[in-house]
C-alpha cells in the first residue's frame, strides 16, 4: 500500500507525550462523578454535564492518537470526525433546551458513536506502550 495508507509514523513531535490524555481522563472521571447524569428530568445541568463529558472524551481520543504516533493524514480524519460528533451533540443539546424533543432522544447522550471513541484511545496508547 505504501507510506500513503500507514496508520502510524513516528514524526510526531507530540509522540509519547501523554500528559493532556492524564488531565482530560482526570477531568472526565470527575464529571461523571459530580454531575447525576442520569436525571429523569433531562434537565439542563444533567445535558450540560453529558455534552462535557462528550468533549472530554473526543479530546482524549484525539491527545491519545498524537502522542500514540498516528501519521497526519489519520489524525486529520479523525478532527473532522469528532469535530462534526460534537457539532451534533451540541445541536442536539441547544434543541432539546428550546423544543420539546422526545426524551432519550438526544445525541450528546452516550451511543455505540461514543463507545468507540472511548475504546480507541486506550488501545492506541497500549500499541504504543508495547512497540
Amino acid at each position: 500500500m505504501g507510506d500513503r495508507w500507514r496508520f502510524f509514523g513516528y514524526d510526531s513531535k507530540y509522540l509519547d507525550r501523554f500528559g493532556l490524555l492524564l488531565a482530560l481522563t482526570m477531568i472526565s472521571a470527575s464529571v461523571l462523578s459530580l454531575v447525576d447524569l442520569d436525571d429523569p428530568d433531562e434537565s439542563a445541568r444533567s445535558e450540560v454535564g453529558w455534552l462535557l463529558v462528550s468533549f472530554t472524551v473526543g479530546f482524549s481520543l484525539l491527545a491519545a492518537l498524537r502522542a500514540s504516533g498516528v501519521t497526519r493524514r489519520w489524525q486529520r480524519v479523525a478532527d473532522v470526525f469528532i469535530g462534526l460528533t460534537l457539532l451534533a451533540a451540541i445541536g442536539s443539546v441547544i434543541l432539546s433546551q428550546f423544543f420539546d424533543v422526545v426524551s432519550g432522544a438526544s445525541i450528546g447522550r452516550p451511543s455505540f458513536i461514543w463507545v468507540a471513541i472511548a475504546l480507541v484511545s486506550p488501545i492506541v496508547v497500549l500499541r504504543r506502550v508495547l512497540a
